[in-house]
C-alpha cells in the first residue's frame, strides 16, 4: 500500500502515555489507523471488581477514543482508513466477560457513528469482529474450546484478521464503511 509503519510502544490504560503517543505522531501524515488494544479481566458478573471493569474499558475503549481523536486531523486529510477490532463477544455476548463484551459492543456503535460523521471527509471507517483466534489471549482456553461449535472446525489465526483488516484499508473496499466483518468460522 505504500508509505511506512511506525511501531511505538505504548502502554494504553496510562491516559498520559497515549497523550505522549498522541503528541509524537500529531505532525506526521498519518492516513491508516488500526485500533487493536484489548485486555481481558473476566469475572461472573456478580463478583467482578470495580478495577476488573474499569482496567478493560480504558484499554479496550476509552484508548480508541484517544488515540483516533488526536489522529482524525490527519486521517481525514489523507483521505484515510480506520479500522477498529471488536470482538463476537461485542455481537453476541460471552458469559464472565460483562466488562470485555461491553467494550467491544461499544466499538461498533462508535465505528458505525464515527463513519457517519467523516464518511463526507472521505474516510472509511470499519471494524473487524475476530471469534476465536490463536493468540496468548486464548491460550488457557484454546483446549476446552469446542470446535464443532465453529462451522469451519478450526481456530482462527492471526492472518485470517490480519487480511480482512488489510481488505478494510485498501481500496478493494472504497465503498464500505460502517461495516464490521466477523472473522470468526461462521460462529
Amino acid at each position: 500500500m505504500g508509505g511506512s509503519v511506525h511501531s511505538i510502544q505504548c502502554d494504553f490504560s496510562k491516559k498520559e502515555e497515549l497523550r505522549s503517543l498522541i503528541e509524537t505522531l500529531r505532525g506526521e501524515s498519518i492516513k491508516y489507523l488500526i485500533n487493536n488494544a484489548g485486555i481481558l479481566r473476566d469475572n461472573l458478573f456478580f463478583n467482578m471488581k470495580e478495577d476488573e471493569w474499569e482496567d478493560v474499558l480504558q484499554v479496550n475503549l476509552n484508548s480508541l477514543y484517544y488515540l483516533t481523536q488526536g489522529l482524525i486531523k490527519s486521517i481525514s486529510l489523507q483521505r484515510g482508513a480506520i479500522v477498529n477490532v471488536s470482538s463476537v463477544s461485542g455481537i453476541y455476548g460471552t458469559v464472565g466477560q460483562v466488562n470485555y463484551s461491553t467494550t467491544k459492543a461499544g466499538i461498533i456503535g462508535f465505528t458505525k457513528s464515527l463513519a457517519k460523521e467523516v464518511g463526507r471527509l472521505g474516510v472509511r471507517v470499519n471494524a473487524v469482529a475476530p471469534g476465536y483466534i490463536e493468540t496468548e489471549m486464548i491460550e488457557e482456553v484454546q483446549q476446552r474450546i469446542d470446535k464443532r461449535c465453529i462451522p469451519l472446525r478450526r481456530i482462527g489465526r492471526v492472518d485470517d484478521v490480519s487480511l480482512a483488516t488489510l481488505f478494510l484499508m485498501s481500496d478493494a473496499s472504497r465503498y464500505i464503511t460502517g461495516e464490521v466483518i466477523q472473522v470468526s468460522g461462521g460462529i
